[in-house]
């Protein structure tokens, strides 16, 4: 039987092929940073998970802030309370996990902060986090969206970046593997977790790569 995770992800295969068909999402907007934040590709990802999330029978809420007890303590940074989802997912009112996009200003953010000197609170430290400690979360439902091109025309200005993929503008070849890996492990905590990665040319979801016909 297809889990609610599942089901989502298969959504956002199928919506985003048909934003792309559309020319709201485009190939240089997955390529060219640029072009992704002038696109605002990052609202139109959130879009297709929301979309997912109502055709998967749930209710999605944008920007919703889970509180979390223990705080997420970081050192040299502020104890986070809080984790605002893109995404959190509600079934019959009952807050049953998040889903998240990720464009290529956090494509290496499967990492945990300090590794390759990364700064921020990563999704790789923060998403674990939420999901055994976030306030009324009745099940670990989780599904991550990231984009991942294959040979990247412009990319954001991040040393941090540059270190994790050692300078390669394949961020598909270089990143996807530390994402599979953050999956896997969310996996092992009764998770329903999927991924799913945007590249110029293909979707890849659950082992398989599907057609992307971006213009």
């Amino acid at each position: 039987m297809s889990t609610k995770g599942a089901k989502i992800a298969r959504g956002v295969v199928s919506e985003t092929q048909q934003l792309a068909q559309k020319g709201l999402v485009t190939r240089k907007m997955i390529v060219d940073y640029e072009d992704t934040k002038s696109g605002n590709l990052h609202s139109w990802l959130q879009h297709v998970l929301i979309g997912s999330a109502y055709k998967a029978g749930l209710q999605p809420l944008p920007e919703y802030k889970i509180e979390m007890e223990p705080h997420l303590e970081v050192k040299g940074k502020r104890p986070q309370g809080k984790y605002k989802a893109d995404v959190a997912l509600f079934c019959q009112g009952k807050l049953i996990g998040l889903a998240e996009a990720y464009t290529m200003d956090m494509a290496h953010g499967a990492y945990r902060t300090g590794t390759f000197g990364i700064e921020a609170t990563t999704p790789g430290l923060k998403i674990p986090h939420v999901l055994k400690y976030g306030k009324g979360l009745v099940e670990k439902t989780v599904v991550i969206v990231v984009v991942l091109p294959k040979q990247a025309a412009r990319l954001p200005p991040w040393a941090d970046l540059k270190e994790a993929t050692k300078g390669s503008k394949n961020l598909y070849q270089c990143l996807k593997p530390a994402w599979e890996t953050l999956v896997s492990l969310l996996k092992q905590d009764v998770t329903d977790a999927h991924l799913v990665v945007v590249s110029e040319y293909e979707i890849w979801s659950g082992g398989v790569a599907y057609p992307l016909d971006a213009h």
